[in-house]
């Protein structure tokens, strides 16, 4: 499943690597890539630029979601919504107009993911790719991940359950298994499958 998606996007990747041309002028290199429903795709760059190139290679919209290099992209397309992490921060986007979604930053809704965001720094995240799409995150420079489900009625992610890992996590990602839903961890020389029902 996960190698099947790196050679999807290497694919994808491969078609679309003249729309980085344009991507250069408009804010300096890539640091993150994430395909658009559009045969179009969203790059995230070194100096904290989110921008929309089309399949033409224009670049219609573009928001700075921070200073440092955005590290992450990922498209829920059911939810309609473009997840970018920069700087350690989570930020959800309108995948049409790049704008901030209001609910999920609205840090006065009790448990919300981003309340504890304010508090906490993310080092990478996973979306799971069927419903309920829920998020793993790792705690940034810290032995922990962190779980946060979809409401639905709240439209905004809320901060579900912690649980310490034994290292630092590089990267993770979901699967689906014959009981349900695990996640992969990658740590420095070894990795970790959690059952995640």
């Amino acid at each position: 499943s996960s190698r099947k998606k790196i050679l999807n996007f290497s694919a994808f990747t491969l078609k679309k690597i003249s729309l980085m041309k344009s991507v250069h002028s408009t804010g300096g290199n890539f640091s993150a890539l994430a395909p658009q429903a559009d045969n179009g795709v969203f790059v995230g760059t070194v100096k904290g630029y989110l921008h929309l190139v089309d399949s033409k290679g224009n670049c219609p919209k573009t928001t700075r979601i921070g200073s440092r290099p955005v590290d992450q992209l990922e498209l829920i397309k059911p939810l309609h919504i473009l997840v970018a992490l920069c700087d350690g921060k989570l930020t959800f986007h309108n995948p049409t107009t790049l704008r901030k979604i209001n609910t999920c930053k609205d840090t006065s809704i009790k448990n919300s993911l981003a309340a504890w965001n304010q508090k906490n720094r993310i080092g990478t995240f996973s979306v799971m790719r069927d419903k309920p799409y829920d998020i793993c995150a790792s705690v940034r420079k810290n032995k922990r991940i962190i779980i946060a489900m979809w409401d639905e009625t709240k439209k905004t992610y809320l901060y579900e359950k912690e649980m310490i890992v034994p290292d630092y996590v590089s990267v993770m990602d979901w699967f689906s298994g014959s009981v349900g839903p695990y996640i992969a961890l990658g740590f420095k020389n070894r990795y970790s499958i959690l059952y995640a029902p």
